[in-house]
Formats: structure tokens, C-alpha cells, sequence
């Protein structure tokens, strides 16, 4: 049933460091509280990623993903939070020409095998590998 007020106000704060030997720094930050007529809740997620790019042929980045459900009924009683999910990310450039790129690239998502979700329906998959390549003209 729909009714009463729900209200929500946050901050995010971001940043992104300039490349020091080829290496990039990023970060953000979001907090979300939210209130209704009987419940107040906060949420906390965050990003934080590291990328190296040599501008030729080789291209790296380990993210990880944060979240921090609050504790009241807004969230699920089974819900699994409080800890990241990293993934692993590799791009090797092998054609340049013109117009035209073949990139052959990589990914390991949740790299530890953590958990992170709303409710145990739909639990996170373990570690799994994408794989392929990428042609542009």
C-alpha cells in the first residue's frame, strides 16, 4: 500500500587522480538516508578502482564495489552486504591501423568469491571469466 511521505537525501563525493607512470587512481563515495512516516535507514556504496593504461597496447584495471545496506526494515533481513566485489580486467591491443583496432581483452568478475545482495534470492554467482574480441573500424 502505497501512503504516506518517503523522503531521501545523500551525498556523493568523487575523485580521480591524474596518470602517474601510467597508473590512475579513482574513488567515489555515495550516502543515501532515507526516511518514511515509522523507519529511517542508511545506505553507504563506494567504488574503487585502479587502472594502468600505456597508451599502446596494454590496458588493466582492478575494481572493487562496496555497499552497505542500512540495518533498518528498508533492508532485507537476509540481505549479505558489508564488503567488496573486485573485479579484474585485461586489454591487449594487437592490430592498429588507421581506423581499425583488434583488441583481445579479458575479465574476472568477483575475483574472491564474495557476497553482496539484497535479499538470498538472488544471491551473487561465484568467480566466473568473460573472454573475446573486439573488432572496430
Amino acid at each position: 500500500v502505497n501512503g504516506g511521505e518517503n523522503r531521501r537525501w545523500g551525498v556523493e563525493l568523487e575523485f580521480k587522480t591524474e596518470p602517474w607512470h601510467r597508473l590512475t587512481l579513482a574513488a567515489n563515495l555515495t550516502w543515501i538516508h532515507e526516511k518514511s512516516a515509522a523507519e529511517s535507514d542508511a545506505t553507504t556504496g563506494g567504488n574503487l578502482t585502479l587502472t594502468y593504461d600505456d597508451r599502446t597496447a596494454w590496458r588493466a584495471s582492478l575494481s572493487g564495489h562496496y555497499i552497505r545496506w542500512g540495518d533498518g526494515s528498508f533492508a532485507h533481513p537476509d540481505a549479505r552486504d558489508d564488503n567488496y566485489i573486485w573485479n579484474l580486467s585485461l586489454t591487449r591491443t594487437v592490430l592498429f591501423r588507421h581506423a581499425s583496432k583488434i583488441e583481445i581483452h579479458a575479465k574476472v568478475r568477483n575475483l574472491f568469491n564474495g557476497s553482496q545482495y539484497a535479499t538470498s534470492y538472488y544471491p551473487d554467482p561465484r568467480r566466473w571469466i568473460e573472454a573475446g574480441v573486439s573488432l572496430r573500424f
